[in-house]
C-alpha cells in the first residue's frame, strides 16, 4: 500500500513519514525516475536488548525485513527514540553493509571550508561523490539529503539498490539518559504496530522480543515494574554483579493513542484507548521504570570497577554510586523561573507554562516560588511584585498559583513583534535580576529555572558578570549557592551557555529540539530536583594512615561530575574518579591497608553534616560498561569548558579528553561526527552472510539468528583512523560532506554551532545562517526558520 498523497516529491514523501516502531520505507524507482510513491516493508522480526545503570541506558535493536517487490528499491531506515545513537549496520543481503559510525575530523579545516587530506582531489569531484573505483554504482540521489537532515525525535538511515527477495537486517545501538517520573528512571521504546506494518497472519508477539538488563548493587534496593507489559524475572549474580533480567510479555492494557507527548494530549489521553484486541494484535510501547536506593535508612556508598575496562598506564578509573534512603526528610526550595518570553517560543509556550503548572502543584507549603519573564526588548518583569513584596517571592498557596498561570496566559509571546525585536539578545539583567531575588529566600535552598531559546551575543559576558558577584553569592568551594538548572530550546540558543551556568552550580543543563516532546521533557526534568535530601557533596581520598591524597570536590580533574550534584528523592548519583596510579601504589605500600574514601554532605532538611568511609579495596565488579554511565554528560561538560576557555593553552587538553570518550563509547561530539559509508563485502564475508542468511525460511515464519548484545565494543565500521578525502556542502541548518575512500562512500553531519574561528568559536555564523526567510507564501521576512518557530509552523 502506497503512502502518497500524489502532490509531493520523493524527499518530501520520505520527510513526512512519523512511524511508531521501527519501519523501513522504500520507493521503487523502475516505474518512474520521479515517482513519488512510498511503501512500508513489514518486518520479519525485531529484536531488543537493553542495558540500564542508574540513568544510562544501552538499547540495541535488531530487526530483519525483506524485500517482497519484484524490482531494486531504495529504503529509509527510521528508528522513534530519543538518544544518540553510537553504531549502526545495515546488512543488504550478502553483498554490502551500510553502517554508522564516528570520523576523526578536523574541524577547523572543514568549517573554513578545507577538505581534511588531499585538497587537490576536490578538483576532481563531480557532483555528490568522487568516484575512485569504476565497479561503484551510481548511488541514490536522495542519500544525503535524508541523512544531513535529521528529523527530531527519530534517527534514520537512507540505504539504495536492494534487490528482490534480498534480506536487509539492521543492528542499531544507542544510549539514553532516562527521564524522571513518577520518581523512578523511565525508558520507552516505540514499537507499537498498525494494520499497514504487521502482516494480517501475525501479532506483535510473534514479531517483537525485547530483554532488559537492570544492573544494581547486591546490597542496594530496587524497584522494577512495567505499566505496558508483564515482565518475567531472573536475578542474576556474578562477582558482585547483580544483574536483574527481564523479558516483556504480553501486553497489559490498551495503550492511549495517539501518545501522550504535550500538555494537551496529557489532558485528552484518558476519552482516546484502542480496543483489548487491538492491544493484542498490534502491541503497545515498552514502558520501564526503575530506581535504586540504600537497603539501610543511611546514605551508602557503591565503589565499582569495570570488569572489562581498558587499563591506562597514568590513572585508575572507578566509579562510586552514592543512593540515598527512602525515610529522608526533604530540604525547602526556594525556586525562580526565569521564562523567555521573545517570539521563538510562541510555538511552545502552551507547553511552557504547563509545565510550570506541573511543577508549582508539586511545591511543599513551606516552599516559595517566583516567575520573571524577560525578551529581546532587553526588558525583565516579575510576577506580581508590589511595594509589600518587591522581590516577587510568593508561596505556593492555590490562589497565586491560579493568578501566576492566568498572568502567564496572558503575556504570552507577540509573533508580531520579531519583525521589530533584535535577532541577538545583549544583557545580563535577567540572570542577575533572578539571583538577587534568591538572596531573600529566608533559609530555604535556592534555584534558579531558566527556560530560554535567544541567542545571548555576548553569553561569555553573562558567565564573567556572575563570577565578579559578591562572596555572599558563593559557598567555600568557589561555586553558587543558587543551584542553575537550564533548559535551552531550538538551534538559536547558545546551549554550550546553559551548560556552564549549570556547571557554576551544582545544576543540570537539557537541550530540547522536538517540539512535540517540550512537556513531558520539561515534566521530567522538573521531577528530578523536586524533592531535595543531601547537598554540598564532597568525596575524599585518604591512605590508610590518615595521609590525603586529595579532595575530589577541588581537583576536578580527579572526578566527574564537578561539581558532584545534590542526591534526591530515589535518584541515585554516579561518580568517576580518576585516581593517579603512582600515588595510590606509594599510598598503600606505605600504609599497608589500602586508601580509604570519604563521602561528605549535609542532610537539606536540619543542615546537619554527615560523613561516611568506603574501603577502597572493596571493589565491585560489574559488566556494565561504566566509560559509558556518564559519558554524554561528561562530553556536555568538557564542551562547555571548551566554550568558555576558548583560545587558552586548556582548550587542547580538553578537547583530547573528549575526543577520547567519544571514540570509546561511540557518542559524537563537536570534534567527533557522526558518518554513514557502505562497504562491499569480500567473498568471504559474503559466504558467512549467506550462512546465516539460511536461518530464515523461506514463509518468513521462522526467525533469524540474532546476535546476542555485545556492548559496544567498538566494532570499526565507523572507519576511525583511516585516511579520508573530503567534500563540503551546506545544508538547510546543517553541513554535510560526502567524502569517498575505495569502495566507501560516506555522508557527514557536521555539528551546525559554528563561528569564524570553528565550532567552538560561537555562534554569529551559525545563526546569521538561520535567520534566513523560509520563502513561503505569506511569510513576510520571518527571520528564523532554523528552530521550529517560523511563523508558518
Amino acid at each position: 500500500m502506497a503512502l502518497s498523497n500524489g502532490t509531493s516529491t520523493l524527499k518530501q514523501m520520505f520527510d513526512e513519514q512519523r512511524p511508531i516502531a521501527p519501519s523501513v520505507f522504500f520507493n521503487i524507482p523502475h516505474y518512474n525516475a520521479d515517482n513519488a510513491n512510498v511503501y512500508l516493508a513489514k518486518p520479519l522480526q525485531i529484536d531488543y536488548s537493553i542495558e540500564c545503570f542508574n540513568q544510562t541506558a544501552i538499547v540495541n535493536m535488531v530487526g530483519i525485513w525483506k524485500n517482497t517487490a519484484s524490482h531494486d528499491i531504495n529504503c529509509v531506515f527510521m528508528l522513534p527514540m530519543r538518544g544518540r545513537v553510537t553504531d549502526c549496520h545495515i546488512n543488504i543481503g550478502s553483498e554490502r553493509v551500510r553502517s554508522v559510525g564516528l570520523q576523526n575530523r578536523d574541524i577547523d579545516r572543514m568549517m573554513a571550508g578545507k577538505s581534511y587530506e588531499f585538497e587537490e582531489e576536490e578538483k576532481h569531484a563531480n557532483g555528490n561523490i568522487v568516484h575512485d573505483d569504476d565497479d561503484i554504482k551510481e548511488e541514490w540521489q536522495l542519500m544525503d539529503d535524508l541523512f544531513c537532515t535529521q528529523i527530531c525525535g527519530y534517527f534514520r538511515m537512507p540505504f539504495d539498490r536492494v534487490k528482490p527477495n534480498q534480506l536487509l537486517r539492521v543492528d542499531l545501538y544507542y544510549t539514553e539518559t532516562l527521564q524522571f517520573q513518577h520518581n523512578a528512571y523511565y525508558l520507552r521504546l516505540a514499537c507499537a504496530f498498525t494494520s499497514n506494518s504487521l502482516k494480517t497472519n501475525k501479532t506483535w508477539n510473534d514479531i517483537m522480543s525485547i530483554e532488559a538488563n537492570i544492573h544494581v548493587p547486591p546490597d542496594a534496593q530496587h524497584t522494577v515494574h512495567s505499566d505496558s507489559h508483564t515482565l518475567s524475572q531472573t536475578d542474576n549474580h556474578d562477582n558482585g554483579d547483580r544483574k536483574l533480567q527481564f523479558r516483556a510479555t504480553q501486553a497489559k492494557k490498551p495503550q492511549p493513542f495517539p501518545r501522550a507527548q504535550s500538555a494537551d494530549e496529557e489532558e485528552e489521553k484518558s476519552s482516546l484507548k484502542t480496543s483489548d484486541t487491538d492491544a493484542h494484535k498490534y502491541g503497545r510501547d515498552f514502558e520501564l521504570q526503575y530506581y535504586i536506593i540504600s537497603a539501610s535508612e543511611k546514605f551508602t556508598a557503591h565503589l565499582l570497577v569495570n570488569d572489562n575496562a581498558v587499563e591506562d598506564e597514568d590513572y585508575i578509573s572507578h566509579h562510586l554510586l552514592l543512593t540515598p534512603p527512602s525515610g529522608v526528610n526533604v530540604g525547602d526550595r526556594c525556586v525562580c523561573f526565569l521564562l523567555d518570553r521573545s517570539w521563538r517560543t510562541q510555538s511552545i509556550w502552551h507547553d511552557m507554562i504547563h509545565g510550570i503548572k506541573h511543577s508549582l502543584e508539586r511545591m511543599d507549603d513551606n516552599e516559595s516560588f517566583a516567575v520573571v519573564l524577560f525578551e529581546e526588548f532587553y526588558a525583565c518583569e516579575v510576577w506580581a511584585a508590589s511595594d509589600t513584596n518587591p522581590h516577587g517571592l510568593h508561596s505556593p498557596a492555590e490562589h497565586n498559583k491560579k493568578n501566576v498561570f492566568a498572568w502567564l496566559v496572558a503575556h504570552k509571546p507577540d509573533s508580531r513583534s520579531k519583525r521589530h525585536a533584535p535577532s541577538k539578545a545583549r544583557t545580563q539583567q535577567p540572570f542577575l535580576k533572578c539571583l538577587d531575588i534568591l538572596q531573600h529566600r529566608q533559609q530555604r535552598y535556592p534555584y534558579l529555572v531558566v527556560l530560554a531559546a535567544t541567542y545571548f551575543v555576548d553569553d561569555r559576558e553573562i558567565v564573567r558578570q556572575m563570577q565578579q558577584l559578591p562572596a555572599q553569592y558563593y559557598d567555600e568551594h568557589k561555586l553558587l549557592r543558587t543551584r542553575i538548572f537550564t533548559v535551552s530550546y531550538g538551534y538559536a540558543v547558545n546551549a554550550y551557555l546553559m551548560r556552564y551556568l549549570s556547571l557554576c552550580s551544582r545544576g543540570k543543563s537539557i537541550h530540547i529540539t522536538d517540539p512535540c516532546s517540550v512537556y513531558k521533557e520539561l515534566v521530567c526534568f522538573f521531577n528530578e530536583f523536586r524533592s531535595l535530601l543531601c547537598t554540598d557533596i564532597a568525596v575524599t581520598l585518604e591512605s590508610g594512615n590518615g595521609n590525603e591524597l586529595g579532595t575530589a570536590s577541588v581537583q576536578n580533574d580527579m572526578i566527574h561530575p564537578f561539581p558532584i550534584a545534590d542526591l534526591y528523592h530515589n535518584h541515585a548519583v554516579v561518580i568517576k574518579l580518576r585516581v593517579p596510579r603512582r600515588r595510590r601504589d606509594e599510598a598503600a605500600a606505605a600504609a599497608g591497608n589500602g586508601i580509604v574514601m570519604s563521602v561528605r554532605g549535609v542532610l537539606a532538611h536540619n543542615g546537619e553534616c554527615i560523613e561516611f568511609a568506603v574501603c577502597y579495596d572493596t571493589l565491585q565488579q560489574y559488566s556494565f560498561p561504566m566509560n559509558a554511565a556518564l559519558a554524554q554528560s561528561h562530553l556536555h561538560a568538557l564542551h562547555a569548558n571548551i566554550w568558555m576557555l576558548h583560545g587558552s593553552a586548556t582548550c587542547q587538553q580538553l578537547e583530547e579528553i573528549a575526543n577520547a570518550i567519544s571514540d570509546d563509547t561511540g557518542l559524537s561530539s563537536p570534534t567527533r561526527l557522526l558518518s554513514s559509508q557502505e562497504t562491499v563485502l569480500q567473498q568471504q564475508q559474503q559466504e558467512q552472510l549467506q550462512d546465516d542468511d539460511s536461518n530464515v525460511s523461506k514463509s518468513d515464519g521462522e526467525k533469524m539468528a540474532l546476535s546476542p548484545l555485545s556492548l559496544p565494543p567498538r566494532t570499526g565500521k565507523g572507519r576511525r583512523g583511516q585516511n579520508q578525502k573530503s567534500l563540503q556542502k551546506k545544508k538547510a541548518a546543517v553541513m554535510g560532506s560526502v567524502i569517498v575512500f575505495g569502495a566507501v562512500a560516506t555522508v557527514t553531519v557536521i555539528n551546525p554551532f559554528g563561528g569564524d574561528d570553528g565550532v567552538f568559536g560561537g555562534w554569529n555564523d551559525a545563526i546569521d545562517t538561520m535567520d534566513q526567510c523560509c520563502g513561503d507564501t505569506g511569510c513576510d521576512s520571518c527571520g528564523d526558520c532554523g528552530d521550529g518557530a517560523c511563523c508558518n509552523s
